[in-house]
């Protein structure tokens, strides 16, 4: 047995020092992309993070990498969180197979669309003559 940080039960096996913390998911940055994050922190002077918060954590706990960037203007113990690749693959598919009222093209549209292609075809067969 280890004593360690006032813990005695500590097993002897592979172990790594984190920093902790929880995300935000009611705040107004969540996006497809970004969760915002706060780190656990000891405290803070001048509104700066002068003290950090550090755990043990068995290394078999860790289910897999995570990727945070600071939320700039944020507080100083704030990040974004970016979502895995995986997440962002299954994301894409949705929005590609789910209907969107942008995607739907009404015949008006189609005619101005037209009428505007011809306009600048138009304009530049006339550009192109009086050079």
């Amino acid at each position: 047995m280890l004593n360690w940080g006032g813990r005695a039960t500590v097993d002897p096996g592979l172990f790594c020092i984190v920093e902790c913390g929880s995300y935000d998911e009611d705040e107004e940055l969540t996006s497809e992309m970004f969760i915002p994050f706060s780190k656990e922190v000891g405290g803070f002077t001048d509104n700066f993070v002068s003290h950090r918060k550090c755990h043990l954590a068995e290394c078999a706990a860790i289910v897999g990498p995570v990727l945070v960037i600071p939320d700039l203007g944020g507080h100083t113990n704030c990040y974004l969180h970016i979502k895995s690749r995986d997440i962002w693959a299954k994301q894409f598919e949705a929005w590609l197979e789910s209907p969107s009222e942008e995607d739907v093209i009404n015949s008006s549209d189609e005619e101005s669309d037209a009428d505007s292609a011809f306009d600048l075809e138009q304009q530049y067969k006339e550009q192109s003559d009086s050079e």
